[in-house]
């Protein structure tokens, strides 16, 4: 990862689903929100993983964090 959002200190209930190697921070979260769920992805270079030939990887990536949000509760 090149660039992602600094995230603030998390709030109760928000888990984190994906946190950046070195810093510890977290990159990607999710949440409760009354009967929904949000997951916020806090980075946009999922492209660079297509560029460098690796669009399947990317297309994973995607599908599983679909997969994961679809679940029923």
């Amino acid at each position: 990862m090149y660039h992602y959002l600094q995230m603030p200190r998390l709030k109760a209930g928000v888990r984190p689903l994906l946190v950046e190697r070195e810093s510890r921070s977290p990159v990607m979260t999710e949440s409760r929100v009354g009967a929904g769920q949000v997951i916020l992805v806090g980075f946009n270079e999922t492209w660079r993983w297509r560029a460098q030939g690796g669009a399947a990887i990317e297309q994973r990536f995607w599908l599983q964090l679909l997969r994961h949000a679809g679940r029923l509760p």
